[in-house]
């Protein structure tokens, strides 16, 4: 009978230990989604603002090669609608 309590509290020590060991290793990978998260969040936002440079220097570009008001005007519209997606 002691063998068997003993035995019983062995892996029941065991087992609590693999249930922290889990949890911890679970805390672990969610504190990594969240960073990862975050990170791709700053990487959007870098994408956005080089997409709207790239779109605005295309567009002195060309306003430069057609300086009708017109053109740029237009050129205008299009750079502040790609800055401001909806």
């Amino acid at each position: 009978m002691k063998e068997y309590v003993n035995n019983a509290e062995v892996e029941t020590k065991a087992s609590r230990e693999t249930i922290m060991r889990l949890v911890s290793e679970a805390e672990k990978e969610q504190r990594n989604n969240s960073r990862y998260s975050v990170e791709m969040d700053g990487l959007r936002v870098v994408r956005q603002a080089a997409s709207v440079e790239f779109s605005l220097a295309t567009c002195c570009f060309i306003a430069c090669s057609d300086s009708s008001s017109s053109t740029i005007h237009q050129m205008s519209i299009q750079l502040d609608k790609m800055s401001h997606p909806h």
